[in-house]
């Protein structure tokens, strides 16, 4: 098993202790579930690190999954068919993920068209993002100065993309809805 814990589903765990043969692309959007859940509440849903064996971790995956009270019913909705332990009731298309109440505002054209303008713009010029985790990466890759080159040579190329026009908010999860 390959991956990083706090975000391989469920059935790649079962599948690691020979439990089940296999597993389809609805890991992903497991795996989108935990990302997402962790931007917008800061926290990963279940505490789960490199270190977590993987018995404890299926025992954390039959436990509720805690959303932060200022969240509304419309995005706990959209992380309950994300972080489903079910694959066959985990969202695992587009088609279905466009169906959540929450995104069906989503105009997806102008998204697909990157005509979406995002909330937040990084500093270009600077790390946004603790140090600790770049002095991270440099001591566990094996060549970690080449890779940062690279890495840094493909943002100066991005820097040259073109600007988005439109302004478009995609869902704010503290909004409270009645």
């Amino acid at each position: 098993m390959s991956g990083t814990k706090p975000y391989i589903a469920p059935e790649v765990f079962g599948c690691a202790m020979d439990e089940c043969a296999g597993y389809t692309f609805a890991v992903d959007w497991w795996s989108l579930g935990v990302t997402l859940y962790e931007v917008l509440a800061r926290s990963r849903p279940f505490d789960i690190h490199s270190g977590t064996s993987i018995p404890h971790i299926k025992s954390l995956f039959v436990s509720p999954v805690h959303y932060p009270s200022k969240w509304n019913k419309e995005v706990i909705h959209l992380f309950n068919k994300l972080l489903c332990t079910a694959p066959g009731a985990r969202i695992s298309s587009l088609a279905e993920l466009r169906q959540v109440p929450v995104l069906k505002k989503v105009d997806f054209a102008m998204v697909f068209e990157k005509q979406v303008q995002p909330n937040f713009n990084p500093p270009r010029d600077h790390l946004n993002c603790d140090p600790t985790f770049e002095l991270e990466e440099m001591i566990v890759e094996a060549k970690p100065l080449h890779k940062k080159k690279k890495r840094l040579a493909k943002q100066r190329s991005l820097k040259g993309s073109s600007s988005v026009e439109t302004p478009v908010s995609i869902c704010n999860p503290h909004n409270d809805i009645q």
